[in-house]
């Protein structure tokens, strides 16, 4: 008797996990790291960067600032060439030979930016301008001050000096500093109404209270500040005379128009042998 043959069984398929892979936080696969391989510190597998020692970054920030000994060395070598520059500025200007608090702070040392060929200078003030003066007296002083003012209005070096055109002055006042604000406004009168500049200036007589003075004969009188209260009982006067040319705006440069002569931070400093006095003027 013969059988058939019965059909061969298929091959048993290969089973299935039903396990699913575990999953890191970051949502992947995790891998199992081989053997050696450090683990990862973050997420998707990338390693966090160690944390620098801040200690250490100071110290290094801090020498790389400092600059090297030889540069040290020779900043304070400028720095010391530059005081010894400005204190002999200062005492050849007057001065006692030690650089003021002005000197050492690299302001404008006073005397230091005079006008070549005279005995006044410009300071920088807040909307005007203050005139600087000085002689070995207060006549001198006085009249470098008004040369000052023609000065900053139109340059002395293109006005002429005519002879045959002198101009006369008088002032009055009851101390030094009314007399040297009524002398002042009495030359910018002048020259606003006859328009005479006068290129040089020679004060004839110079009354201070109680002591006359003839010119640049006169003896010195009150010290530094002001002197008010200086011969309170006699006349104070001047008396000046000035030889120029009139203005003319087609030959003569123009400067700054002086509008009034002002009382602010007026200073007449005086001592033996160098007297000086300060003006602000609004321009």
């Amino acid at each position: 008797m013969e059988y058939a043959s019965l059909p061969q069984r298929p091959q048993q398929r290969e089973r299935r996990s039903n396990k699913r892979p575990k999953v890191d936080d970051a949502g992947g696969p995790q891998v199992t790291a081989a053997a050696g391989t450090p683990p990862p510190a973050g997420a998707g597998g990338e390693q966090q960067p160690a944390q620098p020692d801040l200690q250490q970054a100071e110290r290094q920030a801090g020498q790389q600032d400092q600059p090297p000994a030889d540069e040290q060395q020779q900043q304070q070598q400028q720095q010391g060439e530059q005081g010894e520059q400005q204190g002999a500025k200062h005492e050849a200007a007057g001065g006692d030979g030690a650089p003021p608090a002005a000197a050492r702070l690299d302001l404008q040392v006073y005397r230091s930016a005079a006008v070549r060929g005279h005995k006044f200078e410009y300071l920088d003030h807040t909307a005007d301008v203050q005139l600087h003066a000085w002689g070995q007296t207060l006549t001198e002083a006085f009249e470098n001050c008004a040369l000052a003012m023609f000065n900053y209005m139109t340059p002395l070096k293109g006005i002429g000096a005519d002879p045959a055109l002198t101009r006369r002055y008088e002032a009055e006042g009851h101390d030094l500093q009314s007399l040297l604000f009524n002398f002042l406004d009495e030359l910018l009168f002048a020259f606003a109404t006859e328009f005479f500049v006068a290129k040089q200036l020679r004060i004839t007589r110079f009354d201070r209270g109680d002591v006359a003075q003839q010119g640049e004969e006169g003896s010195g009188g009150s010290g530094g500040g002001g002197g008010g209260g200086e011969g309170a009982g006699g006349s104070w006067r001047i008396e000046a005379e000035g030889e120029g040319e009139k203005f003319d705006r087609e030959r003569h440069a123009s400067g700054t128009e002086v509008k009034a002569i002002t009382y602010s931070a007026m200073q007449i400093n005086e001592k033996p042998g160098d007297a000086e006095v300060f003006v602000i003027v609004d321009i």
